[in-house]
């Protein structure tokens, strides 16, 4: 059965790097910077058809997993991600050909890149000091947008939630106005959001590394990347349990009851 892989916030590298533009137009209300606030509300837009972000450390990091939430490129998008140590690219040391899901019925899509299991398209997965994303094989239909972009330096596995009783149900909010009459006039709000509960029935090391995450976010302090089933292309940036709660089975043995609230996109922008 397919692991779940999570990412905490901490260890999002895209938090702690410089972030450009390195090709297209950056909209000057939306910059790439908003790609690593934490917020997919409030994210980066190129008003561009192509483009390239950029990110660039101190030193050469380790991408494990890489996270591109509530995005707009196309299904099958040639779009690719590259390292090096020299800024402009000239012979990268790794580059990913990426395969883009299709949007979901929001216009938008939340993918998912365990680069640590997948073949490079050329060069070999390693520490660099610099990483891009690129769209410049062909036009998108509209213009390239991310709510958040995650770049995992540790690609953190435990058993799926599935094995114990996984929930998936997903929320359209909307207002209502009931009247006393039995009326009811009825809006809906403009967009969706996901939440996944169950329990982890997890032996003593697996216990750690949910508690590790737990407060590595400092509870709900810190949003994470979730991956329910790493061999399903879906991902989820949002808020792990307000508490942590455990109940030994016996030896080696624990349940915890697990909850995950998706952060919305809100309002298409």
């Amino acid at each position: 059965m397919a692991d779940t892989l999570f990412v905490p916030w901490s260890e999002n590298l895209a938090r702690t790097a410089t972030v450009e533009v390195t090709a297209g137009t950056e909209d000057s209300t939306l910059p790439a910077t908003n790609t690593v606030n934490g917020n997919p509300a409030l994210g980066g837009r190129i008003n561009s058809l192509q483009g390239a972000i950029r990110w660039s450390h101190g030193s050469a990091v380790d991408v494990a997993v890489l996270g591109l939430i509530h995005h707009t490129l196309d299904a099958a998008l040639a779009c690719r991600f590259e390292g090096d140590d020299d800024s402009a690219f000239g012979s990268p040391a790794y580059v990913f050909n990426l395969t883009i899901g299709a949007r979901d019925i929001d216009g938008y899509r939340n993918d998912v890149f365990d680069l640590e299991n997948m073949t490079p398209a050329s060069g070999t997965l390693a520490a660099t000091q610099y990483q891009r994303l690129v769209v410049d094989a062909g036009d998108n239909s509209v213009n390239l947008a991310f709510g958040e972009i995650v770049l995992g330096s540790t690609r953190h596995a435990i058993d799926p939630v599935g094995a114990q009783g996984e929930r998936r149900p997903e929320r359209i909010p909307i207002i209502e106005h009931p009247t006393y009459a039995g009326v009811s006039l009825r809006y809906q709000k403009g967009f969706r959001t996901r939440h996944l509960a169950g329990k982890f029935r997890v032996d003593d090391t697996d216990r750690q590394v949910v508690l590790d995450w737990f407060r590595a976010g400092g509870g709900r302090a810190q949003p994470a990347l979730l991956v329910p089933h790493h061999d399903v292309n879906d991902a989820l940036l949002g808020l792990i349990m307000a508490e942590f709660d455990e109940s030994p089975i016996y030896p080696n043995t624990t349940d915890i009851p697990f909850s995950f609230d998706e952060l919305s996109r809100g309002l298409l922008w």
